[in-house]
């Protein structure tokens, strides 16, 4: 309404920068120093307090750039840039930088990176600022009122020592970070906004901070503007006589008060909990969990822990959220589910809404691939947070015949087993298709087929006696579905001297397998996948096989391990459990690297890897890379998101489309545009169907390309 023509001016992005990293031991001291760093005219000088850097470390997604670019425990970390299109020059401020860092204190630090995608890295932890600090736990936040001030830096570290004074007195403390240069830090106190104390002491802090700023000089805002938070405070500022001259020029411009209304000029309260996210009174329902969300509070506290960024809404890099790249709607989006599911826990919708048909189509979606738990800053864990909501909406609610079905699979496979030779030949005839179809399976897809287990119970009741033994978990989809990726472990762990446990398969008097549960995990059944764990762990107690290690090559069954095993309230004897979890490829470049003297056949063929969305949840694709790499294999990871099948979500004839349109997305056109040759990893069982579905290549399991490599070795 303000502008109808903007002209820009661009420039080109200089590609001659160096950065220094500046390790303080004091954070007083850093902001003394400031002002010496800016005589050295960098482009920049960025600070991030140990607050930050603290949190930061518990966050999946920044932990490993804390590790490899932050020295030791610093109060502060200042970064500066220096661009120039003389080296020399750059070069000397870099050098100049270092003198005043190390000379000021003994105990501080410094590094530089010249290296452009270093730089890269460093300057991401330092952008991801305010996500990192809004993944605090608790109901104590830090809170954005004061954190726009600008002072000039020969203020700087005075007031931000007056700052700490302040917050120490209202018994908080607060978060630091941003733009040191020119003395416009982003401040924010550490605060609870359902207290009514806390609110009273948001104000107190207000008016105390911004009148430091004045006695300084300073600005209230020097770079977010002045908002409801701050507005109200522009008479102490300006004056009576330029607040009236605003109210003149409102009311010239905008005489009927559209735009932006209770900002700038007649403002609201800075302090109106109307206004607010947590209004006065605001209260959720503490309901009943399987899983321990105590690290949160509970499970409202979890979901509360998403604060609206929308990190979830990219469409390009990374796997979260696949539903969302494919519909663009805010409910298949963690932020949309996340807020929904809030919104019925604290009554603000209408009652009985969290176990409700309403919720459970806002869930639907949901692929459970846990991107949300690495990719979002905030760690909302949805994939958790869904089959809770199942746990609760099933007990009002029956579950489809496919739902149940596929939740039961584990149980029902050994029954069909049966009759597989008699089912594998009439699967795909017209009568079944209906009769399959009504149960609410999508008939595009190409049922698999069940397989006998002669040949892999020869293969493993011929492997040598051996002192090393390793329990191969042998998951529901391989054993039955493709049980040569088992023969092939089997034959790989027998090259490097083990022999492989499949439990069932031997003298345990099991009455059927063990299984991880994950199936039941998908559909909120959460008694009785911890009812699964528990067989695991009592085969293990009984059998003395403690100090066993545990190799699985079905990644989202395997992980489970890792993750809901960890959390689930009703896993007995968890803390007995001592062994090891390794995906397959992750055990063997142990062995490798262990025995530098491995020999290989030769693999000439490049491999194209699709990486399972829980392996990358769990950071778990390096054991892969860096074993294809150990072994001389040319190998490039598929820029993905999830492949659309998770699990049996593609098999849905309700999903199908949108499991077709997600795996169109990047995975189908790179396999499609990859070479004839290439050899495709994809170690999902549901990532292979997929693929072979929507594609006119098939998947393979890494177990296969090991043992091609291992097969005639001695």
């Amino acid at each position: 309404s303000l502008f109808n023509k903007i002209k820009l001016k661009l420039s080109e992005i200089p590609k001659n920068k160096i950065l220094g990293v500046c390790y303080f031991d004091n954070f007083n001291q850093a902001m003394e120093l400031t002002k010496e760093i800016v005589k050295l005219k960098p482009t920049c000088v960025e600070l991030m307090d140990q607050n930050l850097l603290n949190l930061a470390k518990e966050i999946p997604i920044y932990a490993d750039g804390i590790k490899k670019y932050i020295k030791g425990n610093p109060k502060a970390v200042l970064m500066v840039e220096f661009i120039d299109t003389d080296q020399s020059i750059y070069e000397k401020k870099i050098k100049d930088l270092e003198y005043l860092v190390l000379n000021q204190n003994k105990n501080n630090q410094f590094s530089f990176y010249s290296n452009l995608e270093e730089q890269k890295e460093v300057f991401e932890i330092r952008k991801a600022g305010l996500n990192i600090l809004m993944s605090m736990k608790g109901d104590k936040k830090p809170v954005a009122f004061i954190e726009d001030c600008a002072v000039s830096l020969d203020h700087l570290a005075d007031y931000t020592a007056q700052l700490k004074e302040i917050f120490k007195k209202y018994k908080t403390s607060g978060m630091f970070y941003a733009h040191a240069s020119v003395g416009t830090l982003h401040i924010r106190p550490v605060l609870n906004m359902k207290s009514d104390e806390d609110i009273k002491n948001m104000r107190s802090i207000s008016e105390e901070s911004f009148e430091i700023v004045k006695n300084y000089k300073g600005s209230h805002s020097g770079e977010h503007g002045d908002g409801i938070v701050r507005s109200e405070f522009h008479e102490m500022m300006f004056g009576k006589k330029i607040v009236n001259a605003f109210e003149e020029i409102k009311d010239t411009f905008d005489s009927k008060n559209l735009l932006n209304p209770g900002k700038i000029v007649r403002p609201f309260k800075s302090n109106d909990r109307d206004l607010m996210r947590y209004k006065s009174g605001y209260q959720a329902q503490n309901i009943s969990t399987h899983y321990d969300w105590s690290n949160w509070g509970q499970f409202t506290d979890a979901v509360e822990m998403c604060n609206n960024n929308g990190a979830c809404r990219k469409l390009d890099s990374g796997v979260m959220c696949p539903s969302y790249r494919v519909t663009k709607e805010e409910k298949d989006l963690v932020r949309g589910r996340a807020n929904t599911l809030r919104l019925a826990l604290s009554n603000q919708l209408p009652e009985g809404s969290f176990a409700s048909k309403e919720m459970y189509e806002t869930m639907e979606l949901c692929v459970s691939c846990k991107a949300c738990q690495r990719e979002c800053p905030m760690s909302v864990d949805m994939a958790k947070m869904k089959s809770e909501f199942l746990s609760h909406y099933y007990k009002k609610f029956s579950m489809r015949i496919k739902d149940r079905i596929t939740s039961e699979m584990p149980r029902l496979i050994w029954l069909l087993k049966i009759i597989a030779p008699i089912f594998n030949k009439i699967k795909n005839l017209p009568l079944i298709s209906s009769i399959v179809e009504k149960f609410g399976f999508a008939v595009e897809r190409n049922m698999p087929e069940v397989q006998n287990q002669n040949t892999l119970r020869e293969i493993y009741n011929d492997q040598n006696f051996s002192e090393k033994k390793v329990i191969l978990f042998a998951d529901t989809f391989n054993v039955n579905f493709e049980n040569q990726n088992l023969i092939y472990s089997i034959k790989v762990l027998n090259k490097f001297g083990y022999q492989a446990i499949i439990p069932s398969f031997g003298k345990d008097k099991l009455d059927r397998p063990l299984c991880c549960g994950r199936t039941y995990i998908s559909y909120g059944q959460l008694d009785k996948t911890s009812k699964e764990l528990n067989r695991f762990n009592d085969y293990i107690i009984n059998n003395n096989y403690f100090n066993l290690p545990v190799v699985g090559i079905e990644p989202s069954c395997l992980l489970t391990f890792n993750d809901e095993y960890q959390k689930l309230k009703n896993v007995n004897n968890r803390e007995k459990i001592k062994n090891k979890f390794y995906l397959l490829e992750e055990f063997i470049l142990e062995q490798i690297k262990n025995d530098n003297k491995v020999k290989t056949n030769k693999f000439d063929q490049n491999v194209l890897i699709h990486g399972h969305c829980h392996q990358k949840s769990q950071d778990r694709m390096k054991g892969l890379t860096n074993l294809l790499s150990e072994l001389k294999i040319n190998n490039k990871m598929i820029d993905s998101s999830c492949c659309g099948m998770a699990g049996s979500f593609g098999y849905d004839s309700k999903n199908y489309e949108v499991s077709k349109k997600m795996a169109n997305l990047s995975l189908i056109p790179a396999i499609n545009n990859s070479d004839e040759a290439d050899f495709i990893i994809a170690n999902g069982t549901s990532c292979r169907h997929q693929i072979s579905d929507l594609s006119h290549k098939k998947g393979k399991h890494v177990s296969e390309l090991l043992f091609k490599i291992f097969e005639t070795v001695n």
